[in-house]
């Protein structure tokens, strides 16, 4: 039984270590060579989008700096669609959208239908992180129409799950599980197990909001397999974290915790302190609900101390303020009350880093208008200056045209 587990780590972790190189590699690539740079770009963007939103913003950014500089418009407006990712997730959808509304003009200009329908799909996300589900399920078809001009085993699909999850939302549950399972044929015809793991993802909790709870248990397990087949650090670890919650659910508290722990080892090997702190937390949830509120206020003091060492200012006041909960709980009120404080205090810094953030989105994206702004003129110029040098290279071209029939005519009537 040892042997056979030990085979199977090893297997895991080669599959890690192969993803991480092959991904060094794509990174290197990207960077250095500028032939099949917008390919790389959109392998990046698909390992980035879900686990890192600053790796996304450096690529999209890149992009259209070299874009700009190299008076390469494709770069320029693949850039723009990767960086609107970045500006959803960071609240900035105002941005978003008007960074979108210049891509799809020069998809559709092109009849690009592959990057029109990505584009139309994450202006769809935008409008749903506005909570505006309703018009996010009008572009995600937009963006599936688009697809239907593509060949039949295009991937351009992924709106269709975006906008099953928009049903979700909606809480229109007959129509999000019937989208998801028509995305979920689409990517096994396929194999894009990343796709697949998605779908089982959003049918499990279509299944626990419909009194299904067992059936979507065994979906969970499906994308924990998943996770492992594809070596998927981070998927591995949120799959193992989402089946935890689905006990918790389910009112199973002790599986919950076994597997909440069995997340917090997975995520100290792949060494991610924000994880790390969101384990200990959901730890120290658990023990609240089971009114253990001493192993709580350890494990939450856990992700406090962690969050504080690596400046991850949310998780540390998420974890103060639980703290200052159960000692309310404990009737320790002095104790809650210095936590409380302290909440307050880690609140302001809070608020704080959003503005410093938000400020230097604002003042980033303006940059990036001026250069654009500065191109546009720049090629606008350029093609005036070649219709003048046209009309002048034509006009010189009919004077001696002229001049040659003239003189032909000259000479004729002399003979």
């Amino acid at each position: 039984m040892r042997f056979i587990l030990s085979i199977c780590l090893i297997f895991i972790f080669s599959n890690l270590f192969f993803a991480q190189s092959n991904l060094q590699e794509i990174r290197k690539a990207f960077y250095s060579k500028e032939e099949n740079r917008i390919e790389n770009a959109a392998k990046l963007r698909d390992f980035y989008l879900d686990e890192n939103p600053d790796s996304i913003y450096n690529i999209g950014s890149f992009l259209i700096n070299e874009g700009i500089k190299k008076e390469q418009l494709s770069w320029l407006n693949f850039g723009k669609l990767i960086i609107s990712n970045y500006y959803s997730k960071k609240g900035k959808t105002a941005i978003c959208k008007e960074n979108l509304y210049a891509c799809l003009i020069y998809y559709e200009k092109k009849r690009d239908y592959e990057l029109l329908a990505d584009a139309q799909n994450i202006m769809g996300l935008a409008f749903m992180y506005d909570l505006q589900n309703k018009e996010a399920i009008d572009w995600f078809l937009k963006s599936l129409n688009s697809s239907q001009k593509l060949d039949f085993d295009n991937q351009s699909f992924m709106a269709q799950i975006n906008m099953a999850e928009a049903f979700f939302r909606l809480e229109n549950f007959d129509s999000a599980e019937k989208e998801a399972h028509s995305f979920l044929e689409k990517v096994k015809k396929q194999q894009l197990n990343k796709g697949l793991r998605k779908g089982y993802d959003l049918l499990a909790r279509i299944y626990f909001a419909t009194d299904r709870k067992s059936e979507g248990i065994k979906l969970f397990e499906k994308c924990l397999d998943l996770a492992y087949k594809n070596g998927d650090k981070l998927g591995l670890s949120l799959a193992i974290n989402n089946i935890a919650i689905a006990y918790i659910e389910q009112g199973d508290l002790q599986k919950a915790e076994l597997y909440f722990k069995k997340a917090l080892k997975l995520r100290k090997e792949i060494n991610n302190p924000s994880l790390i702190c969101e384990s200990y937390y959901n730890l120290g949830e658990l023990a609240y609900v089971n009114s253990n509120f001493d192993q709580a206020i350890e494990n939450y003091s856990l992700s406090r101390d962690l969050a504080q060492k690596f400046n991850l200012i949310k998780e540390q006041a998420d974890a103060v303020k639980s703290i200052g909960e159960c000692y309310e709980m404990k009737n320790d009120f002095k104790s809650a009350y210095l936590n409380f404080v302290d909440y307050n205090e880690i609140q302001e810094k809070v608020i704080f880093q959003i503005k410093n953030d938000d400020a230097k989105i604002n003042e980033n994206y303006s940059d990036f208008k001026e250069k654009e702004k500065s191109l546009i003129q720049k090629q606008r110029e350029d093609k005036l200056i070649k219709r003048v040098e046209s009309a002048q290279f034509t006009t010189w071209i009919v004077v001696i045209l002229s001049i040659l029939i003239c003189g032909s005519i000259f000479l004729a009537t002399k003979s």
